[in-house]
């Protein structure tokens, strides 16, 4: 298989270079590298020329040719995305089918009423965007003007992400460099030779580069000239560009987080078997969708022991459904490293005084640990999921104060009686997702990522105040 961890527009070639390798996974892989000449008059240029293409295309005109994309990665039978599942799964080691929910989820949540439906929820009149619209409160008008060019720094722990951040940038109309993950780059440009097949002006105005992280020397030039930066990552690389991106650039920084779900008192005391089973379903679709490496996943559920089912007897339904979703969707496969390290920690855990059970799948490549350890339990990822016993809802706080900050997605399942606390307790950790089991994975466009606007962040605004309305012909 032939594949790119790039994607030039024709325009800008010149200013790179071409060079072929043999992966170890058998894929010829075309790279390409930066020419001096592109950070000379190269950058100038590609931010001039996107920037003009983007000013002339309208809001809805964007977000047809984009939906008209994700509609093509919707289809199974399309040729782009049955090169992406095999590509990605074999560069990261998720399953192929893993690989296909992800773009199902994804894809999902990027269609023209959802995207529609993110403007309307940041700018109210999305062609605020398009140009100068009438303010009543200003008694005057506002206009959105794209903070750009946009440097995006993505990353390979959720098949199909990095489309996201092509999207934001394209519905904020900005000029977009972005750098893929050096471990599974080759989604993005599969997405974007589709912008160009369905004949979009968009796959003009964005460059799509793969490098190591510790080139800091290009990221840096990078930098010069790029107004906002979106970056995924861990605690350096949120140290890194925190250092490098100061005012007035904007950096919208998306470091690893947490996850992790409740079931509140009396919320499953009532259910029969099917219903016990159904619920245990979604939570096992939560933990196994992304192999726990998502800030959406949890990896504990918080069990309240009062008028609910005996512990034990819960932990059990979620091992069963671990095994059919094992059918359905294999587990990633791990290198021996990983494996070792997951299996030595599961291991660890039987002899731990905190811990009362560990039940496995019959492949041990899924378990459930029970137990009540002292401190927020965190997983070695891949489908190890801890239930946690509690009475008192402070004595979940207790475990999640430390981490305060470190949170991003809860999965709720409480009675309506015990909601008031939940509500007033997740926002002061720095919760910005709350949902219930079994739609973890699949946040819409309209959240906010982080806690931040996903699209007002990437543009800046202009007023004109206290004219009458026919001072100008807007």
């Amino acid at each position: 298989m032939n594949l790119k961890s790039y994607y030039i527009p024709e325009l800008f070639r010149r200013y790179f270079e071409f060079w072929s390798e043999e992966t170890a996974t058998g894929f010829t892989v075309e790279h390409a590298r930066f020419k001096p000449e592109f950070f000379g008059e190269g950058y100038k240029i590609f931010e001039e020329y996107a920037g003009n293409i983007l000013q002339k295309i309208t809001c809805d005109e964007i977000m047809t040719h984009l939906d008209a994309v994700s509609e093509k990665f919707a289809d199974p039978c399309y040729v782009r995305r049955i090169i992406a599942v095999e590509a990605v799964s074999k560069a990261t080691g998720f399953s192929v089918e893993s690989c296909a929910r992800s773009i199902d989820l994804e894809f999902a949540s990027s269609r023209m009423p959802e995207m529609a439906a993110a403007l309307r929820n940041e700018f109210g009149d999305y062609t605020v965007l398009d140009g100068f619209i009438k303010n009543d409160n200003l008694k005057g008008y506002t206009k959105a003007i794209p903070n750009s060019p946009v440097f995006a720094v993505c990353s390979s722990n959720i098949p199909a992400l990095p489309h996201l951040s092509i999207m934001r940038a394209f519905m904020t109309k900005n000029a977009l460099i972005l750098k893929t993950s050096s471990q599974e780059p080759f989604f993005t440009p599969l997405y974007m030779d589709a912008l160009a097949d369905v004949g979009s002006a968009l796959a003009e105005c964005a460059i799509v580069v793969c490098y190591k992280s510790a080139e800091h020397s290009i990221t840096d030039k990078i930098l010069e000239r790029a107004k906002t930066v979106v970056a995924y990552g861990g605690i350096e690389t949120e140290s890194y560009f925190s250092k490098k991106v100061v005012h007035p650039k904007k950096l919208i920084m998306h470091s690893h987080k947490l996850g992790f779900g409740v079931i509140g008192k009396d919320f499953i005391g009532c259910m029969n078997s099917r219903q016990l089973s159904e619920l245990a379903a979604k939570i096992v679709f939560d933990a196994a969708t992304f192999e726990q490496r998502a800030c959406l996943a949890p990896h504990v559920y918080f069990y309240n022991t009062s008028g609910n089912p005996d512990i034990d007897e819960f932990a059990r339904y979620l091992i069963v459904e671990f095994e059919k979703e094992e059918k359905k969707m294999p587990p990633a496969a791990l290198d021996p490293a990983q494996s070792y390290r997951r299996r030595s920690f599961i291991d660890s855990q039987i002899f731990s005084d905190s811990v009362e059970s560990v039940f496995e799948s019959g492949s041990k490549r899924s378990a459930v640990i029970l137990g009540s350890p002292k401190d927020f339990p965190v997983s070695p990822l891949n489908r190890t999921l801890f239930l946690v016993p509690f009475v008192k809802n402070g004595e979940v706080v207790a475990r999640l104060t430390p981490l305060s900050g470190y949170f991003q997605n809860a999965s709720l399942n409480v009675v309506a009686d015990g909601l008031a606390f939940w509500l007033e307790e997740l926002p002061k950790l720095g919760v910005s997702r709350i949902c219930p089991a079994g739609h973890m994975p699949k946040p819409t466009m309209m959240w906010h990522h982080d806690g931040m606007p996903a699209l007002a962040e990437m543009v800046r605004f202009i007023d004109i105040e206290v004219f009458d309305s026919n001072a100008f012909k807007l």
